[in-house]
């Protein structure tokens, strides 16, 4: 009997989701139809009875967005006739909150027109996703070598390290906002020693960690829908995990001191958190609502990563010893912003 309860079920849901869709089509034609005789009310010089036709259907949002627009500009322009200027007033701002961006056109009502152009829209705050590239580059490097002779050292920098981070900027005047953000961030470099006459060291480190900047954004300038930016700031980061594998090759292959690599944790064997400075520059493209970004940043470490402790089977197994370095970041990313606006009315006007 299981078998029949289900298709039973699924189709009462089916048909439930089949009248809430006519209904709602439904609600849609009558508010449509409710928008033309406002709007026939409106042309006979009724202006009373706008607001008891489009109010319910803005309320239980029963237009499409064309069709809403439409509406508050019509009731908007009625309460104005009928001299509501208060309730104006508040549809205006509902309005507003509405649709932030809208800007008036010359066919709209004239009376809505002189009520908007008293009202201010202003960002409140900007919410920003980002995700891209690190290329990882060291600096401050102190060579630690174990080889008896010079030792050859080359360091190889892997650009394919993620990055991705949420932000929250307030403007603070015309041009200038501050952010702050958390992210995550992995980086990694590949460290190769030629020990001559004995072999060769190969090291990768990987680290991942969160990041917590904190900036101030200059707007440098607006050409169409593109804004060009700079910024300036610092930042804590706080280390996840630190991992390595290692490896000895010998000049002599039938060398038994051959070792291949194993993963190693070397989070003990680095600062957990340190403080960096960060400068950067982007575009912004806008979109209804946010921005589309594009972010070019740059992260200076500000204190040496390692930590001396017992190295283990890195010096007497891999033949390795860390050198001393502040781990430094390049950046790009890709992003969208999303603009929480604050309408209000501009008094003095």
């Amino acid at each position: 009997m299981n078998r029949f309860i289900i298709p039973g079920k699924a189709a009462l849901i089916a048909l439930f989701l089949i009248m809430s869709s006519n209904q709602h089509i439904r609600a849609q034609e009558d508010c449509a139809l409710k928008l033309q005789e406002a709007q026939a009310q409106y042309e006979r010089g009724r202006v009373e009875q706008v607001t008891g036709l489009l109010q319910p259907c803005l309320s239980s949002g029963g237009f499409s967005r064309e069709e809403e627009v439409t509406a508050y500009k019509l009731l908007i322009q009625a309460l104005i006739m009928d001299e509501e200027l208060e309730a104006a007033d508040e549809t205006m701002l509902e309005f507003l909150r509405r649709f932030p961006e809208y800007s008036v056109t010359a066919a709209d009502y004239p009376g809505f027109t002189y009520l908007r152009n008293k009202f201010r829209v202003t960002p409140l705050l900007l919410l920003s996703f980002r995700a891209g590239l690190n290329y990882t580059f060291l600096t401050g490097r102190d060579e630690q070598s174990l080889s008896s002779l010079p030792p050859d050292i080359k360091y190889s920098r892997e650009p394919l390290n993620f990055t991705a981070s949420t932000e929250v900027s307030l403007p603070v005047t015309g041009r200038l906002s501050v952010a702050a953000g958390i992210g995550y961030s992995s980086s990694s470099f590949l460290y190769n020693e030629n020990m001559m006459n004995f072999g060769d060291v190969t090291y990768r480190e990987s680290q991942k960690r969160i990041e917590i900047p904190v900036s101030a954004i200059y707007e440098i300038g607006r050409f169409g829908n593109v804004l060009l930016y700079g910024r300036a700031g610092a930042g804590y980061a706080i280390n996840i995990s630190v991992d390595a594998k290692a490896s000895f090759i010998p000049s002599d292959i039938n060398n038994a001191y051959t070792r291949t690599g194993e993963n190693l944790d070397r989070k003990s064997s680095r600062i957990g958190s340190e403080l960096f400075l960060l400068a950067g520059a982007g575009g912004m493209f806008k979109i209804p609502h946010g921005y589309l970004s594009a972010e070019i940043r740059t992260l200076l470490g500000t204190r040496n990563q390692v930590i001396r402790s017992d190295a283990g089977n890195l010096e007497y197994y891999y033949f390795y010893s860390d050198d001393d370095f502040r781990l430094n970041l390049a950046r790009v990313t890709i992003g969208y912003t999303y603009i929480f606006y604050k309408p209000s009315k501009v008094t003095g006007l």
